[in-house]
């Protein structure tokens, strides 16, 4: 990538966590390149290839992304398929293990696809999106749905604490309460959607 033309500052290496952080590290090293670690404080590249783990992806934008060391357990992460008391759980783990390699995949493909249909500097795609992005974040955390005509609904939902079991052992288990994100397709998105995977 980076003879192709991309400065090393503008891609991200994504692994699923911090067991395989490590193997970031060692291409980044065989590459001949400088790692910036991300974590929750926002520091400059400066010159280096980010890695970090898929939870840090979200609201970063790269030209260049590479998504590695997706073992069979570590994606799905094999200690969260391991912890749940029912099949509905599990299905919720897989969801968002689903959205969060999702993430880690898509963060330079937005903010390229908004350049390529508006014009505007690639820097205020990325500030564009960041911005719409927390504003739906903001608003579903402070408990308010979003409905964005033709695409989805957004919405949250409280599950109460409840009894469950684990499909592997049988054995019951309480399940806390929690709040989740609801994804509701519009009825355009799925036409859509069916129309594609079917031509």
């Amino acid at each position: 990538m980076i003879d192709q033309g991309v400065d090393a500052s503008e891609i991200g290496i994504f692994v699923r966590s911090e067991n395989e952080i490590q193997r970031a590290r060692a291409v980044v090293t065989v590459s001949g390149q400088a790692a910036l670690e991300l974590s929750e404080r926002v520091e400059e590249p400066g010159g280096r290839v980010s890695i970090g783990i898929m939870h840090l992806a979200k609201g970063l934008e790269f030209k260049a992304v590479a998504v590695m060391a997706c073992d069979d357990d570590a994606l799905p992460l094999q200690e969260r398929v391991e912890t749940v008391a029912d099949e509905a759980e599990l299905d919720e783990v897989y969801d968002t293990e689903r959205h969060l390699f999702y993430v880690a995949c898509t963060r330079a493909d937005l903010v390229i696809a908004i350049h390529a249909e508006t014009g505007l500097a690639q820097s205020d795609c990325a500030d564009l999106l960041r911005s719409v992005l927390g504003c739906m974040v903001d608003n579903l955390v402070d408990g308010n749905p979003i409905k964005i005509n033709g695409f989805a609904g957004f919405s949250v939902r409280h599950k109460p604490e409840r009894i469950g079991r684990n499909p592997k052992t049988s054995v019951e288990a309480p399940i806390s309460a929690r709040n989740v994100v609801v994804f509701k397709p519009a009825q355009a998105l799925k036409d859509k959607v069916d129309q594609a995977e079917n031509q």
